[in-house]
């Protein structure tokens, strides 16, 4: 149903190509049925309409996550930093940080050179988007997150408890940038009459 699905929308969108919310459903189909090729696909070819189309380079990063291309799915955020304007790169370099740790977190079966790897990309980026906003805990928790992933891999136990010694003060920093937000957030009540 799906393919024929595909079929009947391609010909609707060769018809209508102004029509965003038809490519939507397409790409949607794609991505449910697993045709990440189609998909790629798709979004290059709304990025040869539109090179700065910061949402299909976005869109594009996350397939090549999904099929297990970190290397891939950085190189599209990277693209996408380039065509941001530089309020927006923080959660771009914040998102690749993020990847990075869910690469290293939950694919333990990765060789210990490409782990090292993308956890080093991680911290790079995540201190580039704490260089670019400094109060930006989200990111400076995840650098937390990535020292415990260095400290798991390193075999020098010196060297590993400096690493957890490091993560414990981003940690620490990040749980002090969160109170901080939190308390600017909330209104402070009015006195009564």
């Amino acid at each position: 149903m799906a393919v024929k699905a595909i079929e009947n929308l391609k010909i609707y969108v060769d018809a209508y190509p102004q029509d965003r919310k038809a490519r939507e459903v397409i790409l949607s189909l794609y991505l449910s049925t697993e045709r990440f090729d189609e998909a790629v696909s798709f979004y290059q070819q709304m990025l040869q309409e539109n090179p700065n189309d910061a949402k299909a380079m976005s869109s594009l990063a996350s397939i090549y996550f999904k099929r297990g291309d970190f290397n891939g799915g950085v190189a599209w955020l990277e693209k996408r930093i380039a065509a941001e304007p530089p309020e927006v790169r923080p959660e771009v370099y914040h998102l690749i940080g993020a990847q990075a740790w869910d690469r290293s977190y939950n694919y333990l079966d990765l060789d210990p050179v490409e782990r090292a790897q993308i956890v080093e990309q991680g911290l790079q980026a995540l201190n580039k988007a704490v260089e670019l906003r400094p109060d930006y805990f989200e990111a400076i928790s995840y650098i937390n997150l990535l020292y415990r992933e260095k400290a798991k891999m390193e075999t020098d136990p010196v060297k590993q408890q400096e690493y957890m010694a490091t993560a414990d003060q981003y940690r620490n920093q990040a749980i002090e940038l969160r109170k901080k937000s939190m308390a600017s957030r909330t209104p402070t009540p009015e006195p009564a009459g």
